[in-house]
């Protein structure tokens, strides 16, 4: 079992490789050398060396999650939320676009007051605020 380098050849197939991998470890708390064995069980000319490229590649994948210094564990499915997304306003993208144009190495944020009000409607409602 080859690991790729990038994920964008066969995704379907490396996607299943990566979660066969999981599949033979059982639920709990993994160390960086649990999954190093697990990956030589099912190839045995996988190197340590590649094991930080896999690591990564699992939590990109969002297949493992780290929990803690040298601790890991299998990404619940049930437990992930969607980030959200607003859309932004026709004059925000007025905005958008004019900070691009004219600061296109600068980092920034724009935020539209109808995300902030309705979060903090939504918080009221649930009587946090």
């Amino acid at each position: 079992m080859a690991y790729p380098k990038e994920l964008t050849k066969n995704y379907t197939e490396d996607t299943m490789k990566l979660e066969s991998l999981l599949y033979t470890m059982p639920d709990g708390i993994y160390t960086r050398q649990n999954i190093l064995h697990a990956a030589q069980k099912l190839d045995p000319s996988f190197k340590e060396t590649q094991l930080r490229r896999l690591l990564g590649v699992l939590q990109d994948s969002n297949l493992l999650v780290r929990v803690g210094h040298n601790q890991y564990r299998k990404a619940d499915k049930a437990v992930s939320k969607p980030m959200y997304v607003g859309s932004y306003s026709k004059a925000a993208q007025e905005v958008i676009s004019w900070m691009e144009a004219r600061f296109p190495l600068l980092e920034y944020r724009v935020w539209e007051f109808t995300w902030l009000l309705s979060t903090r409607l939504s918080l009221k409602s649930s009587k946090r605020v």
